[in-house]
């Protein structure tokens, strides 16, 4: 096996273990760790086959390997649990498993790796039993591909071919968090022009410059604990399943990573007291390859739609939330950002309005 790459798993699964979040997150957290590895150039997002796209493909000179990546809380499931549900209608693993086999038959000239990359959250029940890895390992390998799985239950993540098991020890982490206060780092226009540099030079999709946002966090010195993509808030309604997902959240030093919903299929056990309390920036993106293609129009309908959702959706509940925490007076309502990574000219006018109506509150970043 590449040694390169079982380094980035290596790093991945070490902090996967600690948090619980969103596939999203996973997702983010592969890409940071990705960076040490490999230039923007070399990490491709939402490869296009034919029965849809691939989450990572990165590129060395003699050898090309290509990434699904599974797991993470679905509102306040697991996801595995729900992607085994979905097998009989052919959109579990399988489905993910057939688009990698399909990366398999290109002609890339150069050797060809494929993985699938489950992450298995000890606080929304562990999903798969020895028989489902089994299972799920011979499907892969009939797919030309290995399966890595981690259970947070575990101090080991194994890699699975065939019928080959390799156990590897976890990665130890720095246990204490860090000293870095995030508002410090989004008050800083050399920061916002950093990262928009990076969008502007890969125009990749949305999801891409969601990534380089969290990788570009961690480089500035935020924890683990600190940023996650697609946190779930319930904001004090019991019982209901109104979840509230900004694009993106930004937490205090404190925070301990808890960013998904707890609870199973029956019951919902909220924890936004595990991250109001922490919660210092969210943010929402408009941008990407997708975006761009849009008419004008259509793209500040969009832009609209989301500055409403951050100022007159998110905002009131969150303070809403935090006021039934009862938190303490020192605590310092967080910021609301909207982030357009679309360098469309056309767009200034409409911004600088924006940034008029809704002064006293929220910021627009826009590159």
């Amino acid at each position: 096996m590449d040694a390169k790459i079982m380094d980035l798993l290596s790093d991945v699964f070490a902090e996967a273990h600690l948090l619980c979040g969103s596939e999203g997150l996973f997702q983010s957290v592969f890409y940071h760790h990705a960076r040490k590895y490999y230039s923007p150039e070399q990490i491709h997002r939402e490869y296009s086959v034919n029965s849809g796209y691939i989450d990572f493909v990165l590129e060395d000179e003699d050898a090309i390997h290509a990434f699904e990546i599974k797991g993470g809380a679905n509102g306040h499931r697991n996801s595995l649990s729900k992607m085994k549900e979905m097998e009989k209608k052919g959109k579990g693993l399988a489905h993910d498993l057939k688009k990698l086999g399909e990366f398999n038959q290109l002609e890339h000239g150069k050797t060809v790796n494929t993985w699938i990359v489950c992450i298995d959250l000890k606080s929304l029940r562990i999903a798969f039993d020895k028989k489902d890895l089994t299972g799920y390992s011979a499907m892969a390998a009939r797919q030309g591909s290995r399966l890595a799985y981690l259970s947070q239950e575990e101090a080991v993540f194994r890699i699975l071919d065939g019928n080959n098991e390799k156990q590897v020890a976890l990665n130890e982490i720095k246990s204490e968090y860090s000293k870095v206060d995030p508002m410090q780092i989004l008050s800083k226009p050399n920061f916002w022009a950093g990262y928009f540099t990076q969008t502007r030079a890969t125009n990749g999709l949305e999801c891409v410059h969601v990534g380089q946002f969290y990788h570009a966090l961690r480089e500035a010195g935020l924890g683990w604990n600190q940023c996650a993509s697609e946190v779930f808030f319930n904001c004090n309604k019991h019982g209901t399943r109104n979840y509230y997902m900004p694009d993106f959240a930004v937490f205090g030093r404190e925070s301990i990573g808890q960013f998904q919903l707890f609870g199973d299929h029956k019951k919902i056990v909220e924890n936004d007291q595990f991250k109001l309390p922490y919660l210092t920036s969210v943010l929402e993106f408009k941008g990407g390859k997708s975006f761009q293609r849009q008419s004008i129009a259509k793209k500040k309908k969009d832009i609209s739609a989301d500055l409403d959702k951050l100022a007159y959706k998110m905002r009131p509940r969150i303070q809403a939330g935090t006021s039934a925490l009862e938190i303490l007076s020192s605590y310092a309502p967080p910021t609301y950002t909207m982030v357009v990574t679309d360098p469309d000219p056309r767009l200034s006018e409409f911004i600088e309005y924006s940034r008029d109506e809704y002064r006293d509150i929220l910021d627009i970043q826009c590159g």
